[in-house]
């Protein structure tokens, strides 16, 4: 979900479209399918707000978000991700840059992540 202003007497909105892609691999092609949502304009309230995204059960080591503008200006404040381990093995890493990234890997006890 993406926490977003909508201030729109200032020329700031809610993104107009967003388009997800994934790689299953950190060396490797991003995947040519996206998942992406458009939102609905709002002229009434300025109120920030969540925008939820929903990217469809897809797996990947990466995740690229291209947004699309409405107005003059985005102002995100926030994005976050609801996530659960895929299947009953999984093994955390840091990257050198402090990305988090949860890989799927065989042969380590559930719950041993």
């Amino acid at each position: 979900q993406v926490h977003c202003n909508n201030l729109y007497t200032k020329s700031v909105k809610i993104f107009h479209r967003v388009e997800c892609y994934f790689k299953q691999q950190l060396v490797a092609n991003w995947e040519p399918e996206s998942v992406g949502v458009t939102t609905v304009m709002d002229d009434k309230n300025p109120s920030a707000r969540f925008v939820v995204v929903p990217l469809g059960q897809r797996l990947g080591k990466a995740i690229r978000c291209r947004f699309y503008f409405a107005d003059r200006w985005m102002l995100f404040s926030e994005i976050s991700f609801q996530s659960t381990v895929a299947g009953n093995d999984c093994h955390h890493s840091i990257s050198n840059q402090g990305l988090s990234f949860i890989s799927v890997s065989q042969g380590r006890q559930p719950g041993s992540c």
